[in-house]
């Protein structure tokens, strides 16, 4: 294996773990959210993560043109 595939393998493992840890950290932020209804700020986080998210997967290929679009709020 070459020194670029190990250290793509290293940081693939370390996105997944990441990605993990976002599901967990968005179910408590669901959370935080069901105990203020009526703050707008948490909605506001998910527009800002949300645009964060379509910039990664783009960055990977994931979107097409038309979904970009589409997940922008």
């Amino acid at each position: 294996m070459t020194a670029a595939l190990a250290d793509y393998a290293t940081r693939k493992a370390q996105a997944q773990s990441l990605i993990e840890r976002l599901s967990t950290a968005l179910e408590a932020h669901q959370i935080e959210a069901n105990q203020s209804p009526k703050n707008w700020g948490y909605s506001g986080d998910l527009g800002a993560f949300n645009n964060e998210l379509i910039n990664a997967l783009d960055r990977v290929g994931g979107l097409t043109a038309s979904e970009r679009e589409q997940y922008r709020l």
